[in-house]
């Protein structure tokens, strides 16, 4: 229980439910910050993109996050392309961020390059010639310029097929970034490298940026999900960053319990 009595803020999109228990089971105080939520793309649209991207013939497929190439697959099915994605896919490179894109893809018995971030598929990608060939992305959230940089400038043709977007709340995180300033959180956990943008983003808005960061290096304790949302605090300032040995809820709820039990 060496959670007892901590305010621990959860800024999560999926699987809220499972860090709110795991937490709570540590004596823990658990409050969710539902300061960016999902908006899913209408199924027609996302067809409609997947079959004109497919019409490419891509070399290089890229697949994001597990739920995009869940839902991809599942599309594909129901509007009868998935023999043709399928076939695309045994002649193609295939590349996965993180564990649950790669799981996406095992349980359909395809083997992928994982990587762990955008800037892993650019280096990936430095590796191999693809002047004039079509590279299909499973985007999420918002764009991503350092790829699509880096193709074009190699004379490669990105192709992005949205599944979801990331849309922030305002006033949520108004209401956020006043809880972090008063002092009322002892830890928060971020689960994705949109939620600090749009955070910051917001905080320099309202001209609180140095303020927050300071706070958050000297009264918090901030848990990054993955190498890409660390980076995302360090380049705002934030120093004060535990990292999971691997990118699960259960190993970041561990960080927390062994920092506070350290003291």
């Amino acid at each position: 229980m060496s959670l007892r009595g901590k305010r621990i803020a959860v800024c999560a999109t999926r699987r809220v439910e499972e860090i709110v228990e795991k937490i709570s089971q540590m004596g823990g105080k658990p409050y969710v910050e539902e300061i960016v939520r999902i908006e899913y793309l209408p199924e027609q649209e996302v067809y409609e993109a997947l079959k004109r991207a497919m019409e490419e013939e891509p070399s290089y497929f890229v697949f994001t996050t597990g739920e995009g190439a869940e839902r991809l697959f599942e599309i594909a099915e129901r509007h009868g392309l998935l023999h043709r994605l399928n076939s695309l896919l045994l002649k193609a490179h295939i590349v996965v961020r993180g564990y649950k894109a790669r799981g996406a893809l095992a349980r359909r018995g395809y083997s992928a390059t994982p990587v762990e971030s955008t800037s892993d598929i650019v280096k990936l990608l430095r590796k191999m010639d693809i002047k004039g060939k079509s590279i299909l992305i499973q985007m999420f959230g918002e764009d991503l310029p350092e790829l699509e940089r880096f193709v074009y400038g190699r004379d490669g043709n990105l192709i992005k097929v949205w599944v979801y977007r990331y849309v922030p709340d305002s006033e949520k995180i108004d209401t956020f970034i006043d809880r972090l300033l008063k002092g009322f959180y002892h830890a928060v956990l971020f689960t994705s490298a949109f939620q600090v943008r749009h955070l910051y983003r917001r905080a320099k808005e309202k001209g609180v940026h140095s303020e927050l960061s300071n706070r958050m290096n000297q009264k918090l304790l901030s848990v990054a999900m993955g190498t890409t949302t660390a980076q995302a605090l360090f380049e705002n300032g934030v120093l004060r960053v535990l990292i999971p040995e691997k990118e699960r809820l259960s190993f970041a709820v561990r960080e927390l319990e062994r920092a506070f039990k350290d003291g």
